[in-house]
């Protein structure tokens, strides 16, 4: 964990080497911002804070309602960390930022270093080269059939058994969908009946029996509500699945590599703390909170009630360590 030490409007960060310039004024330990110019200081008790919420502004604004966490920019989950059950590098819901999900049709949907990969299943091709638009041909089209350069001229598509080849007519079992001659049972592009294909923003589907499913996710991904139309929708690193769907970690858990583990909230690496600005550190463990700005550092035992620990802890880990945070 980095030390800041701040001078001015200039935050030094004292691990790491690193120097970070925040202009932005900090809140004192009331809440209020520390943006008091020199002329305000001249003016001694009827100096007034530039902006923030006054004294009387209602509970600690660091107040935290514990819902699951989404990808939302926002700490859903209370625990310090925004959106860390989500890698946007990797996330086919989320590839590159929160609610962009890889939804092209016909492809096997991966998510690489924050952008949409392209694989196309089988019976699909990419004809026009374009992969906003996926794999968007399907080779039982009898203007396409078994190829992207394949024109039936008029006959029906159907696959033999050894690729789509065109035909007069449909064998028995088979439908004839608007020229393809296809398996209702089994057939992605017409699953159950013709022109109902099977998608999902994430994860490989198929069509068994007439219905459409998910039949296998990105690692660390699963179906966990059965829901075709949002994909692969469950991390297994979060604490509602960790490692399976519905493997729900206790609120003084945290899922760590599929497995819920007891944390330890005397030991400052169990609480996961982060630079928030304007505030210099925050992190929570169980239902307590501790964050400190430049006026100290503060504990909350409970939402709403904020303790000032001792004058000369000046980082979140010494809170942990000193007990002002038990």
């Amino acid at each position: 964990m980095a030390v800041h030490v701040a001078v001015g409007w200039f935050v030094f960060a004292a691990a790491g080497c690193g120097l970070i310039l925040d202009p932005s004024p900090l809140p004192n330990a009331d809440g209020r911002d520390a943006g008091i110019d020199a002329r305000d200081q001249e003016a001694g008790a009827d100096a007034q804070p530039d902006g923030g919420p006054s004294s009387d502004a209602g509970p600690d604004v660091f107040s935290c309602t514990r819902v699951v966490e989404m990808c939302n920019g926002i700490d859903d989950d209370c625990d310090g960390i925004v959106d860390e059950d989500f890698d946007l590098a990797t996330d086919p819901s989320n590839c590159g930022a929160c609610g962009a999900p890889c939804t092209s049709s016909g492809v096997v949907a991966t998510c690489v270093a924050g952008a949409c990969q392209v694989d196309c299943i089988e019976g699909r091709a990419d004809c026009d080269g374009d992969s906003s638009n996926g794999c968007e041909v399907n080779l039982s089209d009898p203007t396409h059939c078994g190829s992207c350069s394949n024109d039936c001229a008029g006959l029906l598509c159907r696959d033999d058994g050894s690729g789509f080849v065109c035909t007069d007519d449909c064998t028995s079992g088979e439908t004839d969908c608007s020229g393809s001659c296809v398996d209702l049972a089994t057939d992605l592009a017409n699953c159950g009946s013709c022109g109902s294909a099977c998608s999902a923003p994430s994860g490989t589907t198929d069509c068994v029996t007439g219905s459409c499913e998910i039949v296998s996710c990105p690692a660390g991904w699963d179906d966990c509500n059965e829901t075709i139309a949002d994909g692969c929708e469950a991390s297994l690193s979060s604490n509602l699945n960790c490692g399976t769907c519905g493997n729900a970690c206790s609120s003084t858990d945290r899922c760590m590599d599929g497995a819920c583990v007891v944390v330890s909230c005397d030991d400052p690496t169990s609480w996961g703390f982060e630079v928030m600005p304007p505030l210099l550190c925050y992190g929570s463990c169980g239902v307590a909170t501790i964050y400190c700005r430049l006026a100290g550092c503060f504990c909350e035992p409970s939402p709403g009630t904020a303790i000032p620990c001792d004058a000369s802890v000046s980082s979140c880990e010494e809170a942990v360590t000193t007990g002002c945070c038990p």
